[in-house]
């Protein structure tokens, strides 16, 4: 019989062991002194969660702090923000699972998630939240558009330089207040 020296093991199998000895290791360290323990896996994150930019189809511009810059997914929206669309549409996400449409040529400022500001333009809002206290509004000149329930709504300033711009309100699901 004949040896031929050390038995070395596959890269592959060095690779393994070596990533669940890291593992055992990282899980295994004590928590600092005063650390809170960290949530469950299964935990609700949804409430801390902004709103943000899901879809950009076209050209459409974010304004915050006075900057203006292209309309990018993913970018998370704060009071304050202005989003405009010229040739493009904008989808929105908010935490609860709600979707905001902007339209084409649209301009809507967010001044909290749940106070929105059509300057002009149409927009959809589907509202999937199923509680008992909701209160979304959607001010316009002029009107506001208070919206009670879960549903889908179509709101549009059909021109906003006329003399006395109104705000049209269409509900297609869920109940809603024009004022």
């Amino acid at each position: 019989m004949v040896s031929a020296g050390p038995v070395l093991r596959p890269w592959w199998r060095r690779l393994c062991c070596t990533s669940v000895a890291m593992a055992l290791a990282l899980f295994a360290l004590p928590a600092r002194p005063g650390a809170q323990d960290a949530p469950a896996l299964g935990a609700d994150w949804s409430g801390d969660a902004p709103a943000h930019i899901a879809v950009v189809d076209g050209t459409a511009s974010l304004e915050r702090d006075g900057r203006i810059a292209p309309a990018e997914e993913n970018v998370p929206l704060l009071a304050g923000d202005r989003l405009r669309t010229d040739k493009g549409r904008v989808e929105i996400l908010f935490a609860d699972g709600s979707a905001l449409d902007i339209d084409e040529y649209a301009a809507v400022d967010f001044l909290s998630d749940s106070l929105l500001r059509l300057r002009a333009g149409r927009i959809r809002l589907s509202i999937t939240r199923l509680t008992d206290t909701l209160n979304y509004r959607v001010d316009a000149a002029g009107a506001s558009a208070l919206i009670r329930a879960a549903g889908e709504y179509r709101l549009n300033v059909p021109d906003q330089r006329a003399a006395d711009p109104q705000l049209d309100l269409a509900v297609i699901h869920g109940t809603a207040e024009l004022s």
